[in-house]
């Protein structure tokens, strides 16, 4: 009965764990943890559709920054071998 009580308890803060996890925003400054087409084109829809966390100068940096994330890893998923420009982050 004892155990069953600790398993209900612990149960019900791992949900309210990752409810409360769940609806907090995402980092928009946090770093690009993948180079491909697909996850640049993500990283720009969250960029576009901002943050909370951010200002909208902030915002506009960081579309910015998306946009050439975009164009980095879409070119080089194309099979451009030039090489291309490294993103400055301002």
């Amino acid at each position: 009965m004892k155990n069953a009580r600790l398993l209900i308890t612990v149960v019900a803060f791992c949900f309210s764990a990752f409810g409360v996890r769940a609806s907090m925003p995402v980092n928009p400054d946090r770093p690009y943890s993948d180079l491909t087409c697909s996850y640049a084109i993500e990283r720009l829809k969250e960029a576009v559709a901002g943050s909370p966390l951010q200002s909208s100068k902030e915002q506009q940096r960081t579309v910015q920054y998306a946009i050439e994330q975009v164009e980095r890893a879409c070119l080089e998923d194309a099979g451009r071998t030039d090489d291309l420009p490294k993103p400055q982050r301002k």
